[in-house]
This record gives C-alpha cells, sequence and structure tokens, in this order.
C-alpha cells in the first residue's frame, strides 16, 4: 500500500513547489508571501498547502528588471 500523499491533479504541495523554485523552505516562503499566491487545502488533508502549478511555474519564468532613470 502506497501512503505518499499526492495532490489533486493541477496542484503541487509546498514541498513540490519548493524542490521546482530549487529553494530552502524560508525562501519558498517568502516567494509565495511576496507574490501573494493563493493557497488552497485539500479536504483530504487540510494541514496541507497546495498551489496551482502554474502559479508556481510563474515564478520560475524570468522578471524584466528595472532600468535606472
Amino acid at each position: 500500500m502506497d501512503t505518499t500523499y499526492k495532490p489533486p491533479d493541477g496542484f503541487l504541495t509546498m514541498a513540490q513547489a519548493q524542490a521546482r523554485w530549487g529553494v530552502s523552505k524560508a525562501t519558498a516562503q517568502k516567494m509565495v508571501r511576496e507574490a501573494e499566491l493563493e493557497v488552497y487545502r485539500d479536504p483530504r488533508n487540510k494541514r496541507v498547502h497546495l498551489f496551482k502549478v502554474e502559479d508556481v511555474e510563474r515564478l520560475t519564468q524570468p522578471v524584466l528588471k528595472a532600468r535606472a532613470a
């Protein structure tokens, strides 16, 4: 029997998002706060924080640096 938690399709756990970003847990939490990502709960396990895959992917894309005036 496999007891590993599997998020619903289209969602990632905080640990999976952290691995995708390649950052520490503290940095991942900061990224979530600063980007104001929506956090979802799975009714099967309310302790798990879930994020939409597209939101996580958005934070892996380069951002245009503002030019100095």
